[in-house]
């Protein structure tokens, strides 16, 4: 899982802008307790839009996404597909968030 952030829809944007998710602040589910962390910092934070585009190379359009956060989460997908869903192969799985900060 990792954590992401969507963005209000930016006027002149690519709607692929509007989506970022954190490359690094990641962690594979299994069992126990875990903290996830981020800078929302497109050069000293490594983040990818819903193309896999690199944040350093879009400074501007991650800039203008951070500064309009509508959404923030977690996402579940794996590899390079951030944005697809996760599933277990018996049904078995369980998933508590007890907490998300935002700040």
């Amino acid at each position: 899982m990792r954590l992401y952030f969507e963005s209000a829809s930016i006027v002149g944007t690519q709607v692929s802008t509007n989506y970022w998710w954190s490359d690094t602040a990641s962690q594979v589910l299994a069992n126990g307790t875990f903290t996830l962390t981020a800078l929302i910092d497109p050069t000293t934070a490594s983040w990818g839009d819903i193309n896999g585009d690199p944040s350093g190379s879009y400074v501007t359009a991650f800039d203008a996404a951070a500064n309009t956060i509508k959404d923030t989460g977690l996402s579940f997908g794996g590899g390079c597909f951030f944005v697809n869903g996760v599933g277990t192969t018996d049904g078995s799985g369980t998933f508590v968030l007890t907490s998300l900060t935002v700040s």
